[in-house]
Order: C-alpha cells, then sequence, then structure tokens
C-alpha cells in the first residue's frame, strides 16, 4: 500500500490532537488524498474553522481522560491475570498478512508473565515478537 503509517496531527499552541490517519499515499491515487494535499487540507480546516478545530480537540480529550479514570472500589482479584491475557490475544496474527510488533502490549505480558511466574504466555509473545521484527526487517 505505501505512505506514512499513523499520523497524529496537533494544534501548534495546546499540542492537541486533532486529526488522525493513517497510510497517506505521497500522490494521490486509488481515490485517497496524497499526502501533501492531507496536509494542506488540513491547514485550510485549521485556518478557516477554528471552533470545528476546537470541538474535536475536545472530544479527543474528553475521551481520552475518560479512558485513564480509574473507577473507585476494589479490584477484582484476576484483574491483572484478564489484563495480561487481553494484551497477549492483541499480540495473536489473526491473518496472514504484516503486522507490526506492538510492544507496550508485549512489554506487559513479559513483565506481568514473569510476575506471575508462568511461563507459557512469555515463551508464545517472544515467539510473537520475533516473527513480527523479522517480517518488518525482511522488507
Amino acid at each position: 500500500m505505501g505512505g506514512w503509517p499513523l499520523n497524529i496531527f496537533l494544534t501548534p499552541d495546546q499540542r492537541v490532537p486533532f486529526y488522525g490517519g493513517t497510510y497517506f499515499p505521497v500522490t494521490s491515487r486509488y481515490g485517497r488524498p496524497g499526502f501533501l494535499e492531507v496536509l494542506q487540507a488540513l491547514r485550510d480546516r485549521y485556518d478557516t474553522e477554528p471552533d470545528k478545530v476546537s470541538a474535536v480537540t475536545s472530544q479527543i480529550l474528553g475521551g481520552l481522560y475518560q479512558s485513564a479514570q480509574l473507577l473507585a472500589g476494589e479490584l477484582a482479584p484476576n484483574l491483572l491475570t484478564s489484563g495480561i491475557a487481553a494484551c497477549a490475544k492483541t499480540l495473536m496474527p489473526f491473518d496472514t498478512g504484516n503486522r507490526f510488533p506492538m510492544i507496550p502490549y508485549a512489554q506487559l505480558v513479559l513483565q506481568g508473565e514473569r510476575l506471575l511466574r508462568r511461563g507459557a504466555i512469555l515463551l508464545m509473545t517472544m515467539r510473537l515478537l520475533m516473527v513480527g521484527i523479522l517480517s518488518v526487517n525482511e522488507r
């Protein structure tokens, strides 16, 4: 496919995200705008529609704040193990396409498995990471 993977555009003054996208082609093709066209359109939107940009940044910040909030009360005893399992599942290949290793998830799985002193998921995670790293470097 080609293009720039995962781009997040921030407001210059507050450095808050107001747009994001992935794999913008260098030039327009396949009915998709090229990267420079995206940049020009974002600049135009930022300059001509500041209220919309402000509304989007508020919505994004609200979502980020909400996702970072911890609920008050007792934690379930299996919260750590279910979190580790969820992160391990994120690392599992779901198709035959390329995968980029997701290091934060892998780090949590590796550290969590070490903390819980289990080995099966640890070995599987290390294998998945090596396959992902090798497939990215083989290009």
